[in-house]
């Protein structure tokens, strides 16, 4: 079973590297391992989160590896400092990959990138191969 850590993995332009910080370990089948992009430019209800949890099917023949991207998209509002939720870009815990239409190409093609080599990390890799999310 993987160990928790923290992901650095590369931004869209080829160059810059963000740190999801490992916030929650899986605390067993069924409860995920939870990493947040700490932006501190952001509120937390503002940054990019990531989410890895671990299961038998059914029948307890195989193990289910899920994950949960969440890329908030936000704006500025008239109050100086505070920004309000618009959309966002994600990928939910049933597969599939959907972006607001507010959502631009450079937001787009940054959180496809940041979720790409999430899924491609040395850590993600193990849960996969291993089929347990990271206590």
């Amino acid at each position: 079973m993987p160990n928790m850590a923290n992901i650095t993995v590369l931004d869209s332009d080829g160059t810059t590297n963000r740190v999801f910080t490992a916030l929650n370990p899986a605390g067993g089948d069924g409860t995920s391992a939870i990493w947040r992009w700490e932006d501190s430019t952001k509120l937390p209800m503002e940054r990019v989160r990531f989410e890895v949890s671990s299961s038998w099917n059914a029948q307890r023949t195989a193990r289910k590896v899920q994950t949960v991207f969440i890329y908030p998209i936000t704006r500025a509002t008239a109050v100086a400092g505070v920004n309000e939720s618009i959309g966002s870009i994600q990928k939910a815990k049933g597969g599939d990959w959907l972006y607001s239409q507010v959502a631009t190409d450079a937001q787009i093609a940054s959180a496809a990138k940041l979720y790409a080599n999430l899924m491609a990390s040395t850590l993600v890799q193990s849960v996969l191969t291993s089929g347990y999310a990271p206590n």
